[in-house]
């Protein structure tokens, strides 16, 4: 298990809001953040979905700098 981020940080917000923004919705639980893809996607559209993932953790990284 990893280590939690600090509640009053509201990380889970900022990469929903963040992938809301570039296209892609998800929900969040505080910082749980909740994936629900379709049931039958194409290899571009898993490696689109995992890219737009990689680059809300990244601007969470660089924005709460973790």
């Amino acid at each position: 298990t990893g280590s939690k981020l600090p509640g009053e940080l509201d990380v889970g917000s900022f990469v929903r809001d963040w992938c809301w923004e570039n296209g892609m919705i998800l929900r969040n639980n505080g910082d749980m953040l909740i994936v629900a893809p379709a049931l039958s996607m194409t290899r571009e559209e898993i490696d689109l979905m995992l890219s737009g993932l990689d680059g809300a953790i990244q601007a969470a990284v660089e924005r709460f700098e973790l």
